[in-house]
Parts: structure tokens; C-alpha cells; sequence
């Protein structure tokens, strides 16, 4: 399997980092970059061959709680990516979603028959119309200095991969009450995902503590 990972950076309109990697034999090829055409360009073309992908969502371990008295049907057909189901349309994590859901929105323009899950018993690796979405908290940083989203990137996409190959791979239900995911809700958003109950899906998590010390080409 190929894993790709998105991770999105402060403000909105914040800087995108991705990163692609696979294996090719015992070595691990990764590469990266920061243009969102670049990205969807290569998971179209990827899913164009029929090979299996996943996409993992790099930022903010958790979303603020549902707010009340919003009429989600409305929201989710009048399209209002910025002022969400989820109430997540100011702040740090609002712009993170958003830009993510948007990243998911033109892969479907360039893959309209796509279909996406956040079920690791889902087949992915036989069903290669299906990409498997993952998240990844972004840990904290001691400093001021701007982060390499392509290094944060590549990092959580060789622990997916070395994860899978393990056999660690699994979905968690790590939603607090009251509080929904990243990756489901940008599903949601971009109309990858129907149900609303996706938000509060068990998803995957993959943590990684290790930087990636290997090589990234940088496109």
C-alpha cells in the first residue's frame, strides 16, 4: 500500500505539507511537498492505476463538540464549509479541517467514483475504488521556529507503513463524548461520507514520536 499524509498549518489559509511514501524492497521511498495540486495530482493518478492508497490527516488530535441547535441538514446542503456541522469554523482547527476537506473535494473532482472509509476491516488492498483515511495529532512544538509539515508528513506516513507491515494498524475510538474526529469530519464535509455519525467513528490513529531521518524527495 502507498501512504499519503496531509498536514496543515495555523491561520486560515494555513501552509499544507504532504508526503508520499511506499516501500521498494526493504527500503522506504518517500517523497513530499507543499503544493495541493501536486498532491491530488498524484493520489488521482495513483488511483487512475488501481493501486491501494491511504491518506492520513495531520493536525489537532480532536474537534470542539458539536454545538447545539444547528440544523445539520442545512448546513451540509448549502455546502458551508465555514460554518460547519461542527461548529469548527473559527480557530486553529476550523482552517485545519476546512483546508483538509478541501484536499478530499478536488480528489473527487479527478476521481469521481472514489469512495473513502474510515474502517481498517474495510478492503482496502482488494477493493482499489476505496482509500482507507487516517489522523495524526500534531505534537506540540518548544519553539517559535515555523515546522517542516513535509517532515511531520513524511514521519506519520513510515509509522503508517510500518504499522501496517506489523500488524498495529487498527481503529480506535478515541472520541471523547460530545466531540467527533478530524478525518471524519472532513469526509463529511467534502461529501465523501453521507451519515453524519462518521464524525463519531472509531478511526484510526497513528502516533509517531520519531522524526523520519531518511531521505525526502522534494517535489
Amino acid at each position: 500500500m502507498i501512504a499519503y499524509c496531509a498536514a496543515v498549518g495555523a491561520g486560515p489559509g494555513g501552509s499544507l505539507g504532504w508526503a508520499r511514501a511506499r516501500r521498494d524492497g526493504t527500503s522506504m521511498v518517500v517523497v513530499g511537498g507543499s503544493s495541493i495540486d501536486e498532491l491530488v495530482n498524484r493520489m488521482a493518478g495513483d488511483f487512475e492505476k488501481r493501486r491501494p492508497f491511504s491518506l492520513g490527516m495531520l493536525a489537532a488530535p480532536f474537534l470542539p463538540a458539536a454545538a447545539e441547535g444547528h440544523d445539520v441538514s442545512r448546513l451540509r446542503t448549502e455546502r458551508r464549509v465555514q460554518t460547519t456541522v461542527l461548529a469548527v469554523s473559527e480557530g486553529l482547527v476550523g482552517a485545519q479541517v476546512n483546508e483538509l476537506a478541501r484536499v478530499l473535494i478536488r480528489l473527487k473532482l479527478l476521481a469521481s467514483d472514489i469512495r473513502a472509509t474510515l474502517d481498517v476491516m474495510d478492503s482496502v488492498e482488494t477493493d482499489a475504488t476505496a482509500i482507507l483515511v487516517w489522523e495524526a495529532p500534531l505534537a506540540a512544538v518548544g519553539s517559535t521556529a515555523p515546522r517542516d509539515l513535509v517532515e511531520d508528513a513524511a514521519s506519520a506516513t513510515v509509522k503508517f507503513l510500518d504499522d501496517l507491515d506489523a500488524g498495529l494498524i487498527s481503529a480506535v475510538n478515541v472520541i471523547a463524548p460530545g466531540r467527533t474526529s478530524l478525518a471524519g469530519t472532513a469526509l463529511l464535509l467534502s461529501g465523501l461520507a453521507a451519515s453524519l455519525t462518521v464524525a463519531s467513528q472509531p478511526t484510526i490513529v497513528v502516533r509517531s514520536s520519531a522524526r523520519w531521518a531518511g531521505p525526502i524527495e522534494r517535489v
